[in-house]
């Protein structure tokens, strides 16, 4: 098991953003390190995140990102983004993304990032911009808000998110923009130049429906710090300069201290507990004798193993330190009469077998353990968020399509059909290889409206 997830910063002949980028990620307690172009293409495959940043990327010929978008470390990158990798495109990073159809992940090229359209001035424009939250699966806003305002660089000539007509509109509604330009206030910006480019529905970063990949064109990494916030910013960022530089509360010192941009490379700060019964389990038990004797879908329905699936976001130690928390605590599992495996990084393994289907199901609007979260706060310090749902894995006879037979004992829909899921009042998950991390989101699916009010755990 890593200690802590490998991130690769791919590096374009052209690209000169790495090194902040670089410097962000290891901020926030991940190894990283700068792949460049030239390395072979399927070494990649041994990291565990990636992060394209900003630059120039082939010097912008043809359209930015466009040539980037055909390179091979792309066609390397598509495959183990599918497998549940998260992947961050910064600026030119997001055009290759687009260009490369992973963004927004419908299937081809399906948007491009135009452009800027700009009352009075035409090309280049950088500027601090207010970027707001919005309700997304989105690894890299996980622990924000939905409502937060980030004050947040921008610098691009070519950022108007647009597509066929109707394309964007549906990708708000479909919780898939994560950040949309705003005023100070959280208002939607509307007009140049706190809208800095003219993108459709003030659309400042889009994601893949599964939330894993993000292409955003305001760059955190420059807003990493929190002395580099203008002064001429509001809100609570510029606040906290502001009494940092000028109250006597740090000085210059504080010019190293955490900055807004911060917050979105902490989404890739995640950790899954699988916590299963050391013996029998007589849920699981049961599932699988009703199935058997009622359920046509699990004739060949051979074992149902069952565990509490818990995922752990925010500032957190490595992984042998996290287990040893997680042990002495009652708030997460019974060390009598219960195991914990601890999994940190997509390409760690996860308890389920070989050949067996895997299923999440978790309660809709809820899985936040608020009580958990407060216990971490006073045993270490730092804010953490919880979520837990439930994680089955279905072995089947050889020669049963698993995943079909699974799909159709997940949903309950009469008598006869469905049961590990009640979808009026949870929902499931079958991967389609691999098990993400994370893999437990609030609110609701894409497609459907969001519920930010959890229930208390």
């Amino acid at each position: 098991m890593t200690a802590f997830p490998r991130v690769a910063v791919i590096q374009f002949p052209g690209v000169n953003c790495e090194a902040e980028t670089l410097r962000a990620l290891e901020r926030v307690g991940l190894v990283a390190e700068v792949f460049r172009w030239t390395r072979p293409a399927g070494e990649l495959r041994d990291f565990q995140a990636y992060v394209l940043p900003g630059g120039f990327s082939y010097q912008d010929r043809v359209r930015a990102g466009a040539l980037a978008a055909k390179d091979p470390l792309v066609e390397v990158l598509h495959g183990e983004l599918e497998r549940g990798k998260p992947a961050l495109g910064i600026c030119n990073g997001a055009q290759v993304l687009v260009e490369a159809g992973l963004i927004p992940g419908g299937g081809g090229v399906e948007l491009a990032l135009a452009r800027n359209r700009m009352r009075g001035r035409t090309g280049y424009f950088s500027r601090w911009v207010y970027a707001r939250v919005e309700p997304s699966p989105c690894v890299f806003t996980r622990e924000l808000e939905p409502g937060t305002v980030l004050p947040l660089p921008v610098a691009h000539a070519e950022g108007r998110f647009v597509g066929s007509p109707g394309r964007v509109p549906a990708l708000v509604r479909a919780g898939q923009t994560p950040l949309r330009y705003a005023r100070h206030d959280g208002a939607l910006a509307t007009a140049f130049p706190e809208h800095p480019n003219g993108a459709e529905e003030s659309v400042a970063a889009v994601c893949n429906p599964r939330g894993n990949v993000l292409a955003i064109l305001p760059h955190p990494e420059r807003a990493q710090d929190l002395g580099a916030v203008p002064r001429q910013m509001v809100g609570p960022w510029p606040e906290a300069r502001s009494r940092a530089f000028d109250d006597g509360a740090g000085g210059a010192e504080a010019v190293d201290d955490a900055g807004p941009g911060l917050r979105l490379f902490e989404g890739l700060r995640r950790h899954q507990a699988w916590i299963e019964l050391v013996g029998s389990d007589p849920e699981a038990w049961s599932a699988l004798s009703v199935a058997r004797a009622r359920l046509p879908a699990a004739r060949g329905l051979e074992s149902l193993r069952r565990w509490r699936l818990v995922e752990l976001g925010g500032s957190l130690p490595g992984a042998a330190d996290l287990a040893a928390c997680l042990h002495r605590s009652t708030q997460f599992y019974n060390p009598n009469k219960e195991r914990c495996t601890v999994r940190n990084a997509p390409g760690d393994p996860a308890p389920v077998r070989a050949g067996e289907v895997a299923l999440l199901v978790r309660e809709r609007g809820g899985g936040r353990r608020r009580a958990a979260e407060r216990w971490w706060a006073h045993e270490t310090g730092e804010a953490v968020q919880v979520r837990e749902a439930v994680a089955w894995a279905l072995g089947f006879a050889a020669g049963v399509d698993g995943p079909a037979a699974a799909a159709e004992l997940v949903a309950l829909s009469d008598r006869r059909h469905g049961l590990l899921c009640n979808p009026f009042s949870q929902i499931p998950s079958l991967p389609g290889s691999g098990i993400p991390l994370p893999w437990i989101t609030p609110g609701g699916e894409p497609g459907e409206p969001w519920n930010t009010e959890e229930e208390e755990w």
